[in-house]
């Protein structure tokens, strides 16, 4: 009404399920509930089953990055804090910040395991980045 035009829907245009799209559906929510599951640590077990685990520093992105990627691709993804042994009530100061960061670099670098620096990305741009170094493609439609 807003814009004064009638609305024009289309024939057999809709979002909802229906028997083609209905395993692609199931595929997806089992995506979201594996990611939740074994989001920030939370659960070791199955991690074989995951299709990207994030393994990164706090604050850099990981849970909602991991989420999107379950959500809009279907992606089984996994990910978990590299924590400092003792953190105390430096948890998020700058310098404790660096430092972390320092350190999983170089634990990427020595292990050569593929990362990104997540700093200046929003989380849809940080999960086609992971989407590309993994090879991986949209499991749902």
């Amino acid at each position: 009404q807003e814009m004064k035009l009638d609305p024009t829907p289309i024939a057999h245009r809709t979002h909802g399920l229906n028997p083609n799209n209905l395993n692609k559906y199931d595929a997806r929510i089992a995506a979201i509930d594996y990611t939740l599951a074994h989001d920030d640590g939370i659960s070791l077990r199955n991690l074989d089953q995951a299709q990207v685990i994030l393994l990164g520093v706090s604050r850099c992105g990981k849970t909602p990055t991991s989420l999107y990627l379950a959500m809009q691709f279907g992606i089984r993804a996994a990910n978990y804090p590299f924590i400092a042994d003792d953190m105390d009530s430096r948890y998020a100061s700058l310098r404790q910040c660096r430092m972390e960061v320092a350190e999983v670099e170089a634990l990427y670098r020595k292990n050569q395991i593929p990362w990104i620096n997540s700093t200046n990305y929003s989380v849809e741009e940080i999960a086609t980045k992971i989407l590309d170094i993994m090879g991986l493609s949209r499991r749902m439609y």
